[in-house]
């Protein structure tokens, strides 16, 4: 079956469809546009005669106002005492006007009948006579009462009437009355909806060349109707399909993202099927939790050619596939997270994300996930979770002039507190992408670390040539430039006396301080390639396993400046940085320096 674009000039219908759709012929428009301007003139008329009326009496209103403003009496008007009487005065007139030509024909008919019983007294055609005047007069009078009492209710009415006329035509609901191949296939409220139902029949269809191609082009006619006979989209393609005369089937058809992907006739099996799917994403403990698909997924039944059928489990088959299977990647000597991520082109985040706890622990040989495998169909998750948590303690630093810049000492240590955690948390296909804290509470309050700071200068003497002195800062900066991450801290292992910063190999080092080199040199075990640099007042650092060194001992250095390049000599299981920092020959941890 093979689909024809729509082409409004080959219908010649449509051309002279005006306002109401090319299925009217011209007579039919033209009498019923007369019709409408009938009912436009009488509508005009009597708005103009209210607005005339209301234009009169607003004048006359304006005239009194301008008086008053003119002659500055509107304040003393409303100042002065007799206001209130004034008021009351002038609507006892108002009621007398409304009231008064009754009480007059009240009065005139009781005379009227003493007249009619003394003329009846003496001749029964008097008194005839008497009471046909009586009700001549008395009818003159009724008609010049309510005449009067016009002037006041007809600019009233006239106003109502508009206000009724113009909510009336508001409160109307136009539609579209859609013909097509001569038979009707429902109301809509605009052609875009048409449009949407012609895509969605289009995508019902697979092309075939033998078949002859449909012709959508609809004549629409405009209508008063109520909301609820609005058809809905699905009702206009099931329509077109069966006006087409084309051979169609009751199914279901499966849409992803508003994509056809084929019709099946048992529905069930793909319902049971995409239950399956998120059923296997839920979490048994979660407190709140909604899971759905990350596509819009949809089953709509209706009317489908015949060609555009699937086989069920085809497309149970493509619902339950992998688009991409896991990746995984095999730890290898010297890796560390930070490594691995720019080996195989990942985010830290994501890599982290994949594999919790591999920044506290990573052992060589280990499998770990750089890719999830993703499903042909994504499914989000969101849950409520609650939890416990550490509560990290906080470093307090006490300032002492009594020790060189570079000491610490702790005086007190910090012990990590115990929170609960109440958390959404957002999953697609089992990996968390979001976090929000709804709260916390604690459950056991943190200690905090006492630490103190020496901030006594330290003043260097040295250098290779000059004997000038230097003077270090004491604040150390990150040696290794381009970051790294550390494969193993202080006191990692027993005897571990430095910290070793992972990078590439040829990684350029520099000096963490101004400092004098004590020591420049390479054994075949331990440091293998290292130097020390002396800054003074007992504080010197090393640094170890470099594969080429720029300096030597004596020369002096500035913080920053390079001195070798990161390597794998003497003792080592991979590329690294064997960083130390000793303060009069005591190890210290370098982490709490930077």
């Amino acid at each position: 079956m093979r689909v024809a674009p729509r082409n409004d000039t080959d219908n010649p219908k449509k051309g002279a469809s005006g306002v109401f759709g090319g299925a009217r012929k011209d007579g039919q428009s033209s009498f019923a546009l007369r019709e409408i301007d009938k009912l436009y003139m009488k509508i005009y008329r009597i708005a103009y005669f209210v607005g005339i009326q209301f234009l009169r009496t607003m004048k006359r209103y304006r005239r009194n106002l301008r008086f008053y403003a003119k002659n500055n009496r509107v304040v003393h008007f409303f100042k002065s005492r007799n206001t209130k009487q004034r008021l009351l005065a002038y609507f006892v007139d108002l009621i007398e006007d409304v009231f008064t030509p009754f009480v007059n024909i009240a009065k005139k008919f009781r005379n009227s009948v003493s007249r009619i019983a003394e003329k009846g007294k003496k001749s029964v055609w008097a008194g005839v006579g008497e009471f046909f005047g009586c009700m001549r007069r008395g009818l003159k009078q009724v008609v010049h009462s309510l005449v009067t009492i016009s002037h006041y209710v007809a600019p009233v009415l006239g106003v109502l009437f508009l206000i009724a006329t113009v909510q009336y035509f508001t409160s109307l609901t136009y539609g579209l009355e859609v013909e097509y191949g001569g038979k009707t296939l429902g109301y809509i409220e605009s052609e875009t909806q048409f449009e949407q139902a012609e895509k969605m029949m289009q995508g019902r269809i697979k092309n075939d060349v033998s078949a002859e191609p449909i012709y959508t082009i609809p004549t629409f006619k405009v209508t008063v109707l109520d909301k609820g006979e609005f058809s809905k989209v699905e009702e206009i393609c099931n329509g077109i399909i069966k006006a087409s005369g084309s051979k169609i089937i009751e199914a279901a058809g499966l849409y992803i993202d508003g994509e056809f992907y084929g019709a099946t006739y048992d529905q069930s099996a793909i319902s049971n099927t995409l239950k399956r799917l998120l059923d296997a994403q839920r979490s048994a403990d979660a407190a709140a939790e909604t899971v759905n698909f990350v596509q819009d997924v949809r089953l709509i039944p209706g009317l489908y050619p015949q060609n555009s059928i699937v086989d069920t489990a085809v497309l149970e088959s493509k619902l339950t596939t992998e688009v991409e299977g896991q990746q995984v990647y095999t730890v290898e000597e010297g890796d560390s997270p930070w490594s691995i991520a720019r080996k195989v082109n990942v985010k830290l985040s994501d890599l982290l994300l994949l594999n919790p706890g591999i920044d506290k622990s990573l052992l060589i040989g280990q499998n770990i996930i750089i890719s999830k495998a993703q499903p042909f169909l994504p499914i989000k998750s969101t849950r409520t979770v609650v939890y416990e948590d550490e509560l990290p303690y906080e470093v307090v630093q006490n300032q002492s002039k009594k020790y060189n810049r570079g000491y610490t000492q702790i005086t007190q240590k910090g012990e990590n507190g115990l929170q609960e955690v109440t958390a959404k948390i957002t999953l697609v296909d089992g990996v968390q992408t979001d976090k929000v804290i709804l709260s916390t509470r604690v459950l056991k309050d943190a200690v905090p670390e006492q630490v103190t700071v020496g901030t006594k200068e330290i003043v260097i003497s040295g250098g290779k040539s000059s004997g000038s002195s230097v003077t270090g800062s004491g604040q150390f900066m990150w040696p290794v430039v381009g970051g790294g991450s550390v494969s193993c801290g202080f006191m990692g292992y027993r005897g571990h006396t430095g910290m070793d910063i992972t990078l590439y190999y040829g990684a350029q080092i520099v000096a963490a301080d101004d400092g004098v080199v004590v020591v420049a040199k390479r054994t075949a075990g331990g440091y293998g390639n290292h130097v020390m640099i002396d800054h003074g007042n007992g504080v010197q650092t090393l640094y170890g396993h470099m594969s080429k060194r720029f300096v030597s001992v004596g020369d002096t250095v500035k913080k920053g400046e390079p001195i070798g390049l990161l390597g794998a000599t003497g003792n080592v299981t991979g590329p690294h940085l064997h960083f130390e920092i000793r303060v009069n020959g005591r190890y210290m941890n370098p982490s709490k320096y930077f």
